[in-house]
């Protein structure tokens, strides 16, 4: 950890070493997003989701954007999209998929 330089980095989420906070690393330029706690779900998530995962919050998830208009919630949701585009698009590396309708 010690051997990189972290400055200006930007941290989605991200658990880090002991001695190392969100704190100092703001202090040298690094933007720091913690996962929301006003959602049932991990924004910040860096792996696309199993068929268990999908099966327990499926239905809850559903439910907490139907009810929810807050723009915190939003963002939160915008960011956990972009995010999982990002991961199935790791995912397809190298790969040829194919759709069938």
């Amino acid at each position: 950890w010690n051997s990189y330089k972290w400055d200006g980095a930007v941290f989605l989420g991200c658990k880090f070493p002991e001695g190392i906070t969100p704190k100092s690393l703001r202090e040298i330029n690094c933007q720091v997003w913690e996962n929301p706690t006003n959602v049932p779900f991990i924004a910040f998530r860096s792996q696309m989701y199993n068929q268990q995962d999908m099966e327990a919050y499926d239905e809850t998830i559903c439910a907490f954007y139907r009810k929810s208009r807050d723009f915190s919630v939003r963002i939160a949701e915008a960011m956990h999209d972009f995010l999982m585009r990002d991961a199935l698009f790791d995912y397809l590396e190298g790969k040829t998929p194919v759709g069938l309708m």
